[in-house]
This record gives structure tokens, sequence and C-alpha cells, in this order.
């Protein structure tokens, strides 16, 4: 070593110390000691050092800053700084140490180092301090394993310090440690402590794999713990899956154990496999089957997967577990879904005991009565009802279970009581009346609903008890009074349906009636309503006369019920009220019928609808088919040939046919001799009807519909006399009866009224009517007063009976219908009653067609039906409407001669004229040669003079159109002309009219009708007050021109007239009155060459007056009229009159005469005459005389 070295210093150096400075020193030291522990022994002995104290460090510390390399006093002095705490200053005196080759690898010095580390990081408080402290001491045991230590020594370091490390240092010393271990047993710990390891750090893999070595090289005796560990392991990796996979082999090498099996029963739960667990869990509980607990637990798990049977296999061993009442439930419930609910019963009623609930004792004696063990529920109630009161629900089931075993006695009892105890609660009431009734003890019953009555607690199903208890005490009319007693259930269906009954019962028909309406008017599902009982209570509406009620009941019983039989009788009770509309609606509606009766009746009903409607071909066609369905049947077969009979004149061959067919084979059936009679009759072969009539005359001869209607047969045959004394005896026979009020039926009594009002007069047949013999309805009066106020002419009675017929919705026959519809003009009934009526007067018919405007039509019908009728009265009739007719629809030839004188004028005239009607129009062409005669004023070439005109007219119902074209040619000057004329019914008996005349000849004087042309508007307005006056005004403006040119003035002209019609009868005979006006401006003679004309120049009034005015009266006889291409009345026609006026422009009175006479020479051609002379003319040029002659052949027949 050399001299310089730096170890060989501190020796050199040791002979420089001081004595005497070091006993100084040694002494300051020892007093201090003294001082600080006087008590205390220092450096007394060797232990000092193993006992650090201040003094004792101070004392290293100084030795150590004297010789800082030695080591010795330096690890002396690291120790007792680690002893007393001061870790820092230690690991900082450490450094020189560590830093030493030698002395850093040394056992001694390290294992102080890595104890003071230790005691460092233990003594660190703050957290990160701590951390880094802990590093430091990882640190230095990984440089420890990298030392060249005795593989022991560093075990042993190890093995105390490798817990004060972090996990991750610790398991890489543990992997260290496994590396170099051979022991088993030490390797199967360090296989264990690394598999915790790596589980807490996350590494299930490593951990799984540690723990399947361990337990690979473990005993047996340990191995199912490392597998309960192993599993642990697994399940702590989230996956519970990865754990059961490996519970089938480790179940499988460890069988027996009885944790590995609840460990994998709690795996396969979580991993959702209940299955497994299970199996698992069964396994378990064969190891010890006498262990309930496991028994309970398994039954729960059985349960859970829906093995009834294997939990109730359970049941025996597991019911030593059911110390709790959920327990107990549990066994009640398996029991009871097994199958067993009688073994069941004693663990619920168990459970009920030891829960003392009220609802588990409600449900236990439920769960009896459900068993059928009715002592045990009967024994649970009586028990609760000697605790408390009984509940309304227990009241009734302990009631039932007393009636179920047949104590009916203890049932009253117990109710009875119970009502004495609480009389106002209305089901315990309730039960007792049920209860009565079960009994049959009415009375009692009874009873008691009356005092509950009494007590006002009768509720609306309690009174209608009541009221069916006392009806079934047959007292009936007291059970209605019950029901009086309050305001009926308006929406109670029971109610209206034993009121119905009862009603029935008492044949109150009303108030069936009324209650079954209110049953139809519920809604539907409310009230069962019965064929029958519709049919009753129809039947007793029927019975009273109600048809029409009865009829709408039986329908709704019809389509309630879909039955069809119902449905046709209410349309035969419809038709009997006379709802004919009603009818047809629901024959319409309802479906064909399947019997084959029923479809007769079916077919019956629809030709009596069509038959009332007017109908007859249709009602015709109906009671054929109805034959056909039921031929044997008489009244379908005689209603077909009265139908037939109705409508004889459009079916005239059939009932020819059936006619002559039942002649041959009714000989002997009297049931045939009516139809017959008056089938012939209707064919207008009279004979063979009085023959009929004749043969049925025995069997008939009280029979007034027999008399009268052979007596209409001896009518239209023409034997007037012996219908007359068949009429008159029938009265005789009716007479007696009728004044002494006997009754008699409904024909008979319109019979004898009609009969009366003929032969006794009007006045008697009113107060006959009246009396209370007479069986009319009121339907059947009604009808006969309106016939009477038709037949005498009464229009506003009529029209009050019409309108009563209306309100009553009452068909009238045809013949009335019609009339009515005259009387007030109504366009479209006089349609609807020409469609529907086939058997109408004939004049009616007539004049119908006539209003509606047919007016060719009617008098084509007209005459056909005089030639085709033997009835005298038809046959006036008619002729008298057809002659009214002809005379506005000329049809033929007329040649016409006349002479005429009017003021400066005569002329000698011919004319030919002809008349043509084509449906509703009619063409007329006139044409007319006119000649001056030598007496007259005017020169030949201004008087002679042709006319050619055309007319053309057309019609409806209420208008009338007449166009006029008219051409006259002169040697002088021809002219042309044109005139409209309109006329419109407004009113009945109301009609107004317009002309236009443009150019056309006018008749002011004999001058302007010579060489005049007018051009003129005028209005018309006619009247008819009443039947038989009518009256008329015109008034209009016109301008007379003359045909070279000149005007001759214009101006306005007015006239009014009334007629009056003294006697309507032919001869007729009328008086009028009248007034006329006319005013012209202008001069006639302004022209000169008007004078060139005339023989001797006339006045200007002789051409135009200024001004006229008239004021006249006339009367007039007539039977026809004459000149006219008509047939009107017989021949021969006249006509005669006289007229007196006043002129008062000219103060002048005037008067005249009119006749004429008409003879039929041959077939339709007549010969006819008239005359015409007046005193004055307007011009007030003396007297005007016509004569007329001509010759007319009717061509319209």
């Amino acid at each position: 070593m050399s001299v310089d070295d730096p170890r060989e210093i501190p020796r050199k150096r040791e002979h420089l110390i001081h004595p005497v400075g070091l006993l100084v020193l040694a002494g300051t030291i020892t007093l201090i000691l003294y001082v600080m522990f006087p008590r205390d022994t220092v450096f007394t002995t060797s232990d000092a050092l193993a006992r650090p104290d201040a003094l004792s460090i101070a004392y290293l510390r100084v030795l150590l800053r004297s010789d800082p390399d030695n080591s010795e006093v330096r690890l002396h002095l690291i120790r007792q700084l680690r002893l007393t705490g001061q870790y820092r200053e230690a690991l900082a005196l450490m450094g020189p140490l560590l830093d030493d080759p030698v002395l850093g690898t040394s056992p001694e010095v390290f294992s102080e180092y890595i104890n003071l580390l230790a005691q460092d990081m233990f003594s660190r408080t703050r957290p990160d301090e701590k951390v880094q402290a802990q590093r430091r001491l990882e640190l230095a045991l990984r440089r420890m394993t990298r030392m060249p230590w005795p593989e022991d020594r560093i075990r042993a370091t190890l093995e105390l310090t490798r817990n004060w490390v972090r996990p991750s240092t610790r398991v890489e010393l543990l992997e260290w440690l496994l590396a170099r271990t051979q022991d088993a047993g030490e390797r199967l710990a360090l296989h264990q402590e690394l598999a915790t390891l790596y589980a807490g750090q996350g590494d299930i893999d490593s951990a799984e794999s540690h723990l399947n070595l361990a337990w690979e090289m473990a005993p047996d005796g340990r191995k199912p713990a490392l597998a309960l560990r192993l599993l642990d392991i697994l399940l702590a990796s989230g996956d519970p899956y990865r754990a059961l996979i490996r519970v089938p082999g480790l179940i499988q090498h460890h069988p027996l154990d009885r944790r590995l099996l609840e460990k994998g029963r709690s795996i396969a739960l979580q991993a959702g496999r209940p299955d497994l667990a299970l199996q698992w869990q069964r396994q378990r509980y064969a190891l010890t089957p006498e262990d309930s607990a496991l028994a309970w637990a398994l039954m729960e798990a059985e349960l859970g997967q829906g093995h009834l049977e294997a939990a109730r296999e359970l049941v025996p061993i597991a019911s030593k577990q059911a110390h709790t009442p959920e327990r107990v439930r549990r066994i009640a419930q398996i029991l009871t879904w097994s199958g067993d609910p009688n073994a069941a019963f004693a663990w619920w009623e168990r459970y009920a005991s030891m829960t003392r609930r009220e609802a588990d004792r409600e449900f236990l004696w439920k769960q009896a009565i459900g068993l059928y063990r009715l002592n045990d529920a009967r024994r649970i109630l009586e028990s609760i009802a000697a605790q408390r009161p009984l509940t309304r629900a227990e009241r009734e089931e302990l009631f039932g279970l007393y009636l179920d075993v047949g104590d009916t006695a203890a049932a009253r009892a117990m109710l009875e009581r119970e009502r004495a105890r609480n009389p106002d609660e209305a089901s315990l009431t309730q039960q007792l009346y049920s209860l009565y009734i079960d009994l049959r003890d009415w009375p009692a019953a009874v009873r008691l609903l009356e005092a509950e009555e009494q007590a006002g607690r009768l509720t609306a199903e309690q009174r209608l008890e009541l009221a069916n208890l006392t009806w079934l005490l047959r007292r009936p009319e007291q059970a209605l009074t019950v029901l009086d007693r309050a305001p009926p259930d308006e929406r109670n269906a029971a109610y209206w349906d034993f009121r119905l009954q009862l009603a029935v019962y008492l044949e109150d028909f009303d108030d069936a009636a009324s209650s079954l309406t209110h049953l139809m008017a519920l809604p539907d599902g409310m009230a069962a309503l019965s064929v029958e009982d519709f049919a009753s209570v129809g039947s007793g509406l029927a019975l009273t006369g109600r048809y029409g009620e009865a009829a709408r009941l039986m329908w709704a019983a019809g389509q309630r019920n879909q039955r069809t039989d119902i449905l046709l009788r209410a349309v035969q009770l419809a038709m009997e009220a006379r709802l004919w509309q009603e009818a047809g609606e629901w024959l319409a509606t309802m479906p064909v019928p399947g019997t084959d009766a029923e479809r007769a009746l079916w077919w019956g009903l629809k030709a009596r609808l069509a038959a009332h409607q007017g109908h007859q071909d249709r009602a015709i066609g109906y009671w054929e088919q109805a034959t056909i369905y039921a031929p044997d049947d008489p009244n379908y077969r005689d209603a077909f040939m009265w139908a037939l009979i109705g409508a004889a004149r459009g079916h005239a061959d059939t009932l020819a046919s059936y006619l002559n067919y039942y002649r041959r084979t009714g000989v002997d059936d009297s049931r045939l001799w009516p139809l017959l009679a008056y089938g012939y009759m209707a064919l207008g072969d009279t004979t063979q009807a009085l023959a009929w009539f004749r043969l049925g005359l025995l069997a008939y001869q009280r029979d007034v519909d027999w008399l009268m209607g052979m007596a209409e047969a001896f009518h239209l045959a023409g034997y007037e006399d012996y219908a007359q004394r068949l009429k008159r005896h029938v009265w005789r026979t009716l007479a007696p009866r009728l004044q002494a009020g006997l009754t008699l039926d409904n024909e008979r009594s319109g019979q004898a009224l009609r009969l009366a009002h003929e032969y006794a007069g009007p006045e008697v047949a009113d107060r006959a009517l009246t009396q209370p013999g007479i069986t009319l309805t009121d339907d059947e009066r009604l009808t006969l007063l309106l016939e009477w106020a038709l037949a005498e002419g009464h229009r506003i009675l009529a029209d009050v009976y019409s309108e009563q017929a209306a309100a009553r919705a009452l068909t009238l026959p045809g013949w009335q219908q019609l009339a009515m519809a005259l009387q007030r003009n109504d366009g479209s009934a006089l349609e609807k009653a020409l469609a529907d009526f086939d058997n109408l007067p004939l004049s009616d018919a007539t004049l119908a067609r006539f209003r509606l405007g047919r007016r060719t039509q009617a008098l084509t019908y007209g005459l056909t039906a005089l030639t085709d009728t033997l009835d005298e009265t038809n046959v006036s009739q008619v002729r008298a409407l057809v002659a009214t007719l002809r005379t506005g629809l000329e049809d033929g030839v007329r040649i016409l001669h006349r002479r005429q004188k009017r003021d400066v004028l005569t002329l000698a005239s011919w004319g030919f004229t002809w008349a043509e009607l084509q449906d509703e129009q009619r063409w007329q062409l006139d044409l007319d040669q006119h000649g001056v005669t030598p007496d007259t004023s005017v020169l030949n070439a201004t008087g002679d003079q042709q006319d050619i005109s055309l007319q053309w007219q057309t019609w409806g119902r209420d208008w009338t159109l007449t166009a006029t074209a008219a051409y006259r040619v002169r040697d002088t000057r021809s002219t042309a002309g044109v005139s409209l004329n309109w006329e419109q019914d407004l009113d009945e008996g109301l009609r107004i009219g317009a002309t236009l005349n443009l150019d056309m000849r006018p008749d002011i004087s004999g001058t302007t009708w010579a060489w005049g042309q007018e051009t003129g508007l005028r209005g018309r307005l006619d009247y008819g007050i009443d039947s038989r006056t009518t009256l008329a005004l015109e008034a209009g403006w016109r301008r007379i021109d003359s045909v070279y040119g000149p005007r001759l003035g214009q101006g306005p002209h007015m006239q009014g007239g009334i007629t009056h019609t003294l006697f309507a009868e032919d001869p007729a005979w009328q008086v009028s009155g009248d007034v006329q006006w006319y005013r012209f401006s202008g001069d006639p003679l302004a022209d000169a060459r008007l004078n060139s004309h005339f023989v001797a120049a006339p006045s200007a009034d002789t051409i135009l007056p200024r001004e006229f005015g008239r004021v006249g009266v006339s009367t007039r006889w007539y039977h026809g009229e004459v000149h006219r291409i008509a047939h009107e009345v017989p021949s021969p026609r006249w006509h005669f009159g006289v007229n007196a006026g006043y002129q008062w422009t000219r103060d002048v009175l005037d008067y005249g005469l009119t006749a004429g006479i008409g003879w039929r020479v041959t077939g339709d051609d007549e010969l006819a005459l008239s005359l015409d002379w007046s005193s004055e003319t307007a011009t007030g040029s003396g007297q005007s005389l016509t004569l007329t002659f001509s010759y007319n052949s009717y061509t319209g027949r």
C-alpha cells in the first residue's frame, strides 16, 4: 500500500490526537450525560450500542466524523438511527456502504439496508413519500436477487419482505422463488399465492394456470378446497359460464363434496342454467336425504322449474321446515297445485290459524266450500260468527250452507234474527224474501214486502214481486193496485212485461197495448218479447175494433220473431184499419212466404192493396196467383171473380171464359150464383144476369144485396118498372126496421139509408143516419155523407167531408174521388183517378178528360159511351156533356148562304167551311164570296170580295191558342191579316184571354167591313160566379185603317156583361145584361179617295162613329146552337131571343130579336135557318137584318 494511499491517512493521524483535549472532551460529555441521565450508566457495558440513546448516537456521529471511512462506526450509527426512527439520516449514511463494492453486497450491510428501507416505508405518512419508499424497497429486493448470496439467505429475506411490496413486485419475487424451489409443499403454497396475486391483478388466466398446477400436485384431501378456490377465481372474472365449464369435471372428481356441489349449483344459476343447478342440487340432497332444510331448498328449486310432481314428493321431508306462515302457505300451494286440495286444506287451515287474518280465513271457508267440505265451511263460519258479526258475504255463504245441507229452519231463523237486528239492510230483506219464495210461503213473502212498503223501503223490483205474489194469491185487481201505487218504472223491461201479462189477463187491452209499446221502445236486448205477447194484445185490440194498433203490434211481432204468418196477419189488420200505405210498405218489405197457404194469403193481400189503389189489372193478376197456390179455397176463387167483374171492361174475354166454365159446373153451387149473375151483368149480358138472379131468387129472397143487384140488372136491361118495383120492395122491407130503430148490419144499413134518401128524401135519410140501429162504421158513415153531398150539389159540405176522409186516411170510392177532383178542378187528382179506376161514371170520366185538356179524347170517349151504354141516366148526362164538347170542336163541312143589310152596305154571301180534329188540335179553312146587291150604296168594285182564311187551334189543360191567317181579294186592292188569340184558366171559373189583330177585317160598321182593316190588342176576363152565373169583361185599343192607306181612326174600347141561366135543363133560358163603349179619334173622310167608292157620299159617323155607348138587357131560350158542324142536342135545334138597350151617346132606345132552327135531315147532316134583326145600329143609320141558311155535315163520328 502506498504512503499516499487515502486509506492510510487516518492511521497516520491517530497519534495526532491530544490527550488533554481528549480528556477534557470526555469529561464534558460525561458531565452532560450525567446531567441528562443522572440515573443511567453510560458505556458501562457492551449493551450500550444495542440500546441507543442520544449520547451514543452523538458519540457515534463524532466518531464517524473523525473517521468517515470507518464502516463499522457507520454501520453502528445507522443501526442506532434506525432503532431511534431516524430513517432518512440512516439512509443518507448508508450510501457510502452501498457504494462499496465489497460492503455493498455483503449480506449484513444489504440486509440492514433492506430493513432500513422497510421501516422507512412504514414510517412514511404521506402517500407519495410512502410510494417512493416502497419503490426503493422493491429496487433493493430486485438487486438482492442478483447478489451472490446463498439462496437460503435470499429466500429468508424474501420470505420476510415480500409482503411489504406491491403485488406486481411480489409476483416477480414469488416467481423467482418458484423457479428455485424444489420442495412440493413449498411449490404448492407458491402456486396458491401466485394464483391469488394474479387474480387480484385481474390476470384470471395466469391465476387459473397456477391453481390448475396446484390442484394437480395437491393431495386428494386438499383438492376440493383448491377446486372451490379455482371456481371463485373464475367467477371473479365476471363470466360465470367460464366457471360453469369447469364445474362438471370437478364434480366428477369430487362427487361427494357438498361444498363443491353447492358452489356448482350457485354457478349454474348465475350462468342461467337452472337445469344444471337443479341436477347438482338433487345430487347434493342425495348425500343427506333426511336434511329437511336441503329438502325445502330442493322443493323450491323443483317448483321453480315446474317439476310439480318432484316438489310434491319432497313435501313430507320439507314440511319439517314449515315453521313460518309463508312456508306453511307454500306447502298448501304445492299440494293444491298438484291436485290434492283436500290434503292442502289442513295446511290452509294451519296457515289461517297462524296469520289470524280475515282474508286468510275468508279464503279458507271459500276453499272448504269449493271442496264441498260443507261441514268444515259451516264450522269455520260459525266460529267466525262466535267471535264477531258476520259480513254480508259471510252471512250469505252460511245461509247457502244451511240450504245445501238441508237445514232450512236454521237458515230461516238466522235470517229472521239478522233482519230483526238490521231491518234497514236491503240485502238481508231480499235474502229472507228469496227464502220465503223457495219455501213457497207466499203469505210470509207478501207480509215481508208489505212491511217494506210501509217503511218506505220497497224498491221497484220488490214492488213488481209483490204484485206478482198478489196475483199468485188470486188477487189480480189488487196486484194492479200495487203497481199503480208508484210511478211506472220506464226503463224496466220486467215491469212492463208483468203489467202486459196482467193487463191481458184482466182484458184491459189499453193498458196491455201501452205496456207493449213501452217494451218495444226499450233498447234491443232489454225486452224478450214473444209472438204470443203480440198475438194476445193484437187479438184483444182487434176484438175492440182497434185494428190499426193491432196491426202495428203484430208487424213488430213478426219482425222480431221472423214469423211470416204473423207478418201476414199484421197486414190483414192494417187493411182492416184502412192503413193502406203502411200495408203496402209492409208487403213490399216482407219476404215471400214458404208454404203454399201463406203464399196464397200473401198474393191475396197484394190483390186487396192493388184493388184499393185502383190497379184493377194488377189485383186480378194477384188474385189469380192466389188461386194457383190455393186451388181448393173458394174464398180466393170468389175474390178473383169479383175482381174480374169489377174490371169487366178491360177483361171481358177472361171474365166471359170463366163465367161460361162456371155456368156449366155451378148450377148446383149456390155460392157461384152471385158471381154468375153480377158477372154477366158487368159484361152487359142482362139476359144471362137476370136468369141467374131468378135462379137464386128463392135462396136469396131476403138478401138485400141480391135484390138490389137484380134491380140494377132490370134497370140496365131497360125494365125500369121492374127495377123500381124491386127497389121499393126492398125499401118497404127495410123501412119498418129503420123507422123502429132496429139494428141493421153494415150492408143493410147502407142500402136502407140510400133507399131512404131516394124514396123518403134527404131529411128522412139524415135522421135515420143517427138512429142507434144503424151499424155503419165511422168510415162508412163519412163515405155515405160525402155521396149525398155530391148528389145534392153541396160543394161546401162535400169539401168538408172530403177533408175529413183525407184526415182519417180513408180511401174513397173511385167515383167519389173523381167527383171531388172535378169539383176542385185538381189536375193531379183527376189524373190519378183516371189512372187508378176503371168503373167511373161516364159523364164524370168524359168531363175529367176535358178538364185535363184532352178535348178530342173526351169527345171520343163520350161518343163511345153513348153507343155502348144502356143506362138512360148515364146516356142523358153524357149526351149533354158531349153536346157541349161538340160545340167547341167542330169537325166536318159547312155550306152557308147569308144575306145582310147593314148601314149603307147590302151583301149576298156564299161560304164553304172545312174543319178537322187531329189529336188535341183543330184546323179550319173558310172560303167566302161576297157580292153587293143592287140596293147598296157601295160600288160593286168595292163591295164584291173573296175571303180566304186558315185557322189553327190547340189547347192544353188550362189554355187555348188560336192562330188565324186571312187574305181578302178585291178588284181594287187585296190585303192580308193575322190574328192570335190566347186564353188561360187561372182558377176554377176564372179565365183570362188576349187577342192581337194585325190588319184583320173590322166589324164596326158596314163601311169599315168593306174597306177597313183593324190592328189592335184587347184583353178579356171571364169569371164564373157560380154554376149558373158568369161575369165577362173586355178592354183594349184598336186602330182602323183604310185598305187604300189613310187612317180612319183609333181609340180605346171596353165591354162588360153578366149572364145568368134561369133553367139549366133543356131547353135552357138565359138572361143577360151588358154595357159597351168605344171611341175613335181622327177624320174618316180625310182622304178624298174614299168618296169615289160610294154612290152617295156618307157622313163620317156612318163610316166610323166618334163615340158609342150602350147598356142593354136580353133574354134567350135555346135548344142547342144552329149553323154548327156538331150534334149538340137532338134535332130539331132552335133558339129565340129578344134584347133592348139604350145608347146614351145618341140618346136612343133600340131593340132586336134573334131566332133560328135546324133540322137533322139524314145521318149527321143538318139544315139550318136563322134571323137576326135590330132596330138601330151603332152608326145611327137605321135597321140591320141578317138571314142565314146553311147545310152542315158532321164527320166526327
